[in-house]
């Protein structure tokens, strides 16, 4: 399946207008129970599996920013995305911090925000 940056939606905007680059990962979380026993064998409780989702937004104007600012700073959002493995999957999910630089005061400059899922992908 080919991933398009149209295809991720954060509370139903379409974000391909504003990225320049979307990268998906998936990571593994394990419980607090983890680690190597005495004969330096791994152990523990698997939890899931976490999409993330890292965004790089192109130079916003002042206006873009105004739109995407309530989706970065609300708690949580809704992201649906193709995924390459379940296909069109819509999770909630919690963002990192995000700043945006300006430069030369016109525009801000690129940046990126981070979306994590608040559950394993089923």
């Amino acid at each position: 399946m080919f991933i398009d940056k149209n295809s991720v939606i954060i509370n139903n905007i379409v974000m391909g207008q504003y990225l320049t680059r979307a990268k998906f990962g998936y990571y593994k979380t394990w419980s607090s129970d983890t680690g190597y026993n005495l004969a330096n064998e791994f152990t523990g409780t698997f939890t899931g599996l976490f999409p993330k989702l890292v965004l790089t937004f192109k130079r916003l104007n002042s206006d873009e920013v105004k739109a995407l600012a309530p989706i970065f700073d609300s708690v949580v959002q809704t992201v649906s995305y193709d995924d390459p493995v379940k296909g069109k999957y819509t999770m909630q999910t919690h963002t990192g911090d995000w700043e945006i630089e300006y430069a030369r005061m016109k525009k801000g400059q690129p940046f990126t925000v981070s979306f994590i899922a608040n559950k394993p992908r089923s």
